[in-house]
């Protein structure tokens, strides 16, 4: 047996070692560069499993741990005097590692719609972007000393994320008229989730590319038309006299685009996905100019 790859590993995730073990003589007769490559790929291969291991084992024993930082996260948000009406919990946006399992991040439903908070070292991220708060953090939070973005801050200590929950609370007037209103808004968000629930999230950024598949795209689009129908119907209203909203208005030039952002709406997201995909290869971009003069013979990231 000729050993191709080895990984040792010492800390507060405990102590791994792993090796890669063959028998295949046809290995031995590749270039060595080839060799070198695979044995690479073998060691990457055992820090995946490592890893794999370290979630399960995070899944089975810290449950607990997760709970009350879910607990701590929300109480936050009562202490800044938010209704607190649903709790979704999600992996930590900041770290996907086995050590982060047990430091979620909660998007909370409120009165005012949908707020996310979570930590990330040691701030915490604050944002707001999936509410009904029209507040722009920069202008808002001039003059602190800390990140700020058009619609989350981050915030150095609990003490702090309950300082900027208190703001957006006094300085915002709009709100649901009734829990009920907010319990339909947050059906209404996992409807939407659910639709979209096959699509595989990567952050495209700058000149980058992610290739997608003719077959991804085309069901995307098929999830866009019902959920414009099912969940915006004001919207598919429009579209009454082309025997409502179909795939062919998905495409520029049917004002589509204008409607979902007037009105404020959470599928306007997803159309900006759509616009940001060449219809002629099926690369995504960061941005709809890039998608429309794609010379459609880029080198896709790997995400």
């Amino acid at each position: 047996m000729k050993k191709i790859g080895r990984l040792e590993s010492y800390g507060g995730g405990g102590h791994f070692i792993g090796e890669v073990n063959i028998e295949f003589d046809k290995f031995d007769n590749l270039p060595e560069e080839v060799r070198n490559n695979i044995g690479w790929s073998a060691s990457n291969y055992l820090k995946k499993l490592q890893e794999q291991i370290s979630m399960a084992w995070a899944k089975e024993n810290e449950a607990d741990k997760r709970n009350a930082h879910v607990a701590e996260l929300t109480g936050l948000f009562e202490l800044a005097g938010f209704d607190v009406i649903y709790v979704e919990t999600v992996d930590s946006e900041y770290c996907k590692e086995s050590c982060c399992y047990k430091f979620p991040w909660v998007i909370v439903t409120t009165k005012k719609g949908r707020i996310k908070l979570g930590w990330r070292k040691r701030v915490m991220n604050l944002d707001w972007s999936d509410s009904d708060l029209d507040i722009d953090g920069e202008e808002l939070f001039k003059g602190e000393k800390t990140t700020t973005g058009t619609n989350y801050i981050h915030c150095w200590g609990e003490e702090k994320a309950v300082e900027y929950l208190k703001k957006l609370d006094e300085i915002s007037g709009r709100e649901f008229a009734k829990i009920e209103d907010a319990i339909a808004s947050e059906k209404k968000h996992g409807g939407i989730k659910n639709l979209f629930g096959f699509w595989k999230k990567v952050d495209v950024t700058g000149s980058g590319c992610y290739q997608r598949t003719e077959g991804e795209y085309l069901i995307f689009v098929e999830a866009f038309v019902k959920a414009i129908n099912q969940y915006e119907p004001w919207i598919a209203s429009q579209y009454e006299s082309a025997s409502g909203f179909k795939k062919e208005h998905v495409g520029s030039g049917y004002m589509i685009g204008r409607y979902l952002s007037d009105g404020n709406s959470e599928l306007y997201h997803h159309y900006h996905i759509i616009s940001n995909i060449c219809s002629k290869c099926f690369r995504q971009w960061d941005q709809p100019y890039h998608a429309a003069h794609c010379s459609c013979n880029a080198e896709p990231k790997e995400f």
